[in-house]
């Protein structure tokens, strides 16, 4: 299971690949209920899908935070507005994330569980939308060097 520093203005934490997938996800389905999205929106919700449906970005799945949001307010503020819709999204779930949202995201083969729950904790995805909020906020401090890694626990 790949891990990723997710960055901004050279500060980040290190998280299970899996779970920015999945939340990537979910933010990428909050922002396609948008009745309109700006155009810089737009564009990091079609990268942002990538990221969270492609397998080749295991282990380098990174938001570019920077080039999206850079240091404009107004759309920080419009992605944090998203970041915790998707939170939300996450938790209505109940304790596992459901295996369609994993069929969504290529981290499971159709067929693969045999029930509809998966053993992917809900809380750990939601800690994961947590960790990118503090980020664009500037309430964390680490760097690639510093970070732990978010999502070590919450696999089954």
């Amino acid at each position: 299971m790949g891990r990723s520093f997710i960055e901004y203005k050279d500060r980040g934490f290190w998280t299970v690949d899996a779970y920015v997938r999945l939340y990537l996800r979910l933010l990428c389905l909050e922002i396609d209920a948008l009745p309109e999205r700006p155009g810089w929106l737009a564009e990091a919700r079609e990268d942002w899908h990538l990221r969270a449906t492609e397998d080749w970005f295991n282990g380098f799945i990174g938001l570019a935070l920077d080039e999206y949001v850079g240091d404009d307010t107004v759309r920080a503020g419009e992605l944090l507005e998203l970041l915790d819709r998707a939170r939300l999204h996450a938790l209505s779930f109940g304790r596992y994330v459901p295996v369609n949202l994993l069929l969504l995201c290529g981290l499971a083969e159709d067929g693969g569980y045999s029930t509809e729950e998966s053993l992917v904790h809900t809380e750990t995805v939601a800690a994961c939308g947590d960790a990118i909020s503090r980020l664009l906020k500037g309430e964390i401090t680490w760097d690639a060097a510093t970070s732990p890694t978010l999502g070590n626990l919450g696999w089954g």
